[in-house]
This record gives structure tokens, C-alpha cells and sequence, in this order.
């Protein structure tokens, strides 16, 4: 959505710290930033909401999530105008700056985590959803599902539901 000159443009204007301070490598082509141990992957969803996929490379591709699950705890709404790209990217770019060490080293725990809250939603959202029923409702998540009880076979969902 939107002109792909003009979001790349707004990606490097916003984001381009992570090639000079980061090392990390820009790909024109799909508008991504990768330092051979994640990447983040800049679209533009509708005309005022960005999508920044993370995908931790040393992980399945289907673990690609939006790095909002990631960082939900630090973003506060109320400091965006969320009618506005532009601003929307700006604050994601400064989050980004603030949380570095975390979003760009010590992603594997976040990225659990993240993928976690997702699963959690997916299953509860429009659903009736209940302790005892869950089990039913996984099919649309089990991949994220079983890749989430490979990395912590003590998890239990049905705490969260």
C-alpha cells in the first residue's frame, strides 16, 4: 500500500540507524534490515499503520511476527498520532532505539514471548473459549503452538485462558 519510493524513503529517514549504528544491512528490494541474526522487515499496511515483521533467522519462517507482540510493554498509544504514518514510524524508530540490545541480541526469549501472546489472542479472540475447550481451538495457531511447547515444554496455555 501506499508509494513504495516514499516508504522506503521514510525507512531510511527513520531506521537508517541501524546501517550506521548497528551494522546492519538494508535490502531495497523487500525494504528490510538484516544483521545475519534477525530482520526487520518495514511494510505499509494501510495508509496511516506500518507493519515491522521480525523473523529471528535462525528460526522457522512461519515464527515471522510483527514486532508490536515484541515490544507491546513499551509502547505507550497515547504518545502516537496514530492517524499519521509517518508519526506511527518515528515512535516505532525510537523504540527501537531505546530497546537496541534487546531487539537486535537477546531476541530469543522476547521473540517466545511475543509469539506466546500471540497464540494466546488468536485462540481467545471471537471465540468462547474456555480451560477445558482450548484444545479444540489451536488448530489455527498449532504450529506457532507446538514450536512454542518445543522451547518450553512447561508451558500451559490454558492458564491464560
Amino acid at each position: 500500500m501506499g508509494n513504495d519510493a516514499s516508504l522506503r524513503a521514510l525507512t531510511q529517514k527513520y531506521f537508517g540507524f541501524l546501517v550506521t549504528e548497528y551494522a546492519f544491512k538494508h535490502d531495497d528490494r523487500i525494504n528490510a534490515f538484516d544483521n545475519g541474526y534477525v530482520r526487520y522487515k518495514i511494510e505499509q499496511l494501510d495508509i496511516v499503520n506500518p507493519s515491522i515483521e521480525v523473523w529471528l533467522k535462525s528460526e522457522p519462517k512461519y515464527t515471522r511476527i510483527d514486532v508490536s507482540w515484541l515490544i507491546d510493554k513499551y509502547i505507550d498509544y497515547s504518545a502516537i498520532n496514530k492517524s499519521l504514518f509517518e508519526d506511527q514510524l518515528s515512535y516505532y524508530a525510537s523504540l527501537f532505539h531505546a530497546h537496541s540490545h534487546e531487539l537486535f541480541y537477546d531476541l530469543n526469549d522476547l521473540l517466545l514471548e511475543g509469539i506466546k501472546k500471540l497464540v494466546i489472542r488468536n485462540i481467545k479472540v471471537g471465540k468462547m473459549v474456555t480451560k477445558t475447550n482450548y484444545q479444540y481451538h489451536l488448530a489455527s495457531v498449532s504450529q506457532l503452538y507446538y514450536y512454542i511447547k518445543r522451547k518450553d515444554p512447561k508451558w500451559d496455555i490454558a492458564k491464560y485462558l
